[in-house]
């Protein structure tokens, strides 16, 4: 029930033509807002105001000069004085010079109430090059450090802010604040199980930007190998992005002749690529700090294939994935575990029909984004 009218806006500097997480997670506060009686106004530094509905939207802005983004601000500000009780969702991405003119411009100057997402703890997404303590990566990481750990300040000036996970709320403690976890748009409304006739091919797949060392991918890659060994037919499969495909199997070496690389999937077709190529899905993420104060949305977009789930005990997943019952968990790091799991995984697949069950639960009791949906418009809407 609205007790007084107010203008909720969505803004980022996201493309919103790229697949991503960013988008994914947009799109679910856009739904939440909505389904809680109230419009979404969608605006992105690079299309313009647009409606999250639709899949294809123009670009208004290739340049990420200083110059666009004070027309853009001039654009939002022309917005924004059409309007009464704005409240404003501040989506953050890695473009941090609009998030901090956009800060100082509509908090300061223009006294809006600002709310932000709060995903991650960006001063530990980049690090140093501990063979040189002096080189341009070295310099350039300081910089981008300063600036994060700038815009960390400039939080503190929102009005309110929605962190992703229990880890990253402890680590800010702003007063003003709630926790919406990983976010899904839809469930599937009945389980489904896959068959594995064994010794065909066991297809273990991973969707999402391919970061080798972030993923801990040769743990896994080194875990199927060793099992290669003793007899079992496996294959891995990967889906996204990686900086140079050229090199992608020089990289890999000797394991790409188990590995296929199909590069970057259309998001409206990777859940369906998944199901049909795939009997398992791994998140094979090791600890770091990056890591440990976020939540992967992957999560999520595994759930909704009712595939069984291979992950790490990292951050906040273990408050909600728990091994057995809604997924198989290992230890981040311990090849020998994760040996272990895959080989029971295999050997039992036709068997673990409760876990995929449970994996749906799961998704919809703690991932659905219309469960969250009063909480969020509250946070936003009151005083």
């Amino acid at each position: 029930m609205k007790t007084e009218e107010k203008t909720i806006y969505l803004i980022s500097s996201l493309d919103y033509n790229f697949p991503s997480a960013a988008k994914k997670r947009i799109n679910s506060y856009a739904l939440a807002i909505e389904a809680s009686g109230y419009k979404p106004n969608f605006c992105t530094f690079k299309n313009g105001l647009i409606d999250f509905k639709k899949n294809e939207i123009k670009t208004i802005n290739k340049s990420k000069s200083l110059i666009e983004i004070y027309k853009f601000l001039k654009y939002l500000n022309n917005l924004f004085n059409k309007e009464q009780n704005i409240r404003v969702l501040l989506y953050p991405t890695s473009f941090i010079v609009f998030d901090i003119y956009f800060l100082i411009y509509f908090s300061f100057r223009k006294k809006i109430k600002i709310f932000i997402e709060v995903n991650e703890v960006r001063r530990y997404n980049v690090s140093y090059n501990q063979n040189y303590f002096i080189s341009l990566s070295n310099i350039k990481t300081f910089f981008l450090k300063f600036l994060y750990i700038l815009n960390d300040l400039f939080y503190r000036f929102c009005n309110g802010h929605i962190y992703i996970s229990d880890k990253i709320k402890s680590f800010y403690n702003f007063k003003s604040s709630i926790v919406i976890p990983i976010l899904c748009n839809s469930y599937p409304e009945k389980t489904k199980s896959k068959t594995y006739i064994k010794k065909n091919v066991f297809n273990i797949g991973f969707a999402g930007t391919i970061d080798l060392e972030k993923e801990k991918m040769f743990i896994f890659f080194e875990a199927c190998d060793n099992l290669i060994k003793k007899g079992f037919n496996i294959k891995i499969n990967l889906y996204g992005y990686f900086p140079n495909q050229k090199k992608f199997y020089k990289t890999i070496g000797n394991y790409s002749k188990f590995i296929n690389y199909y590069g970057v999937v259309n998001s409206s077709e990777i859940k369906q690529t998944l199901l049909l190529d795939n009997e398992l899905l791994i998140l094979p993420r090791g600890y770091s700090k990056q890591n440990y104060y976020g939540f992967s949305t992957k999560l999520t977009e595994y759930l909704e294939t009712q595939l069984p789930i291979l992950t790490t005990d990292i951050g906040d997943t273990g408050k909600y994935f728990k091994d057995g019952v809604n997924c198989f968990i290992y230890k981040y790091d311990d090849i020998h575990n994760l040996e272990i799991k895959l080989e029971y995984i295999i050997n039992n697949y036709n068997n673990i029909n409760d876990v995929t069950i449970g994996g749906n639960n799961l998704l919809k009791e703690s991932f659905y984004f219309n469960n969250y949906s009063n909480k969020l418009t509250n946070f936003l809407i009151n005083d």
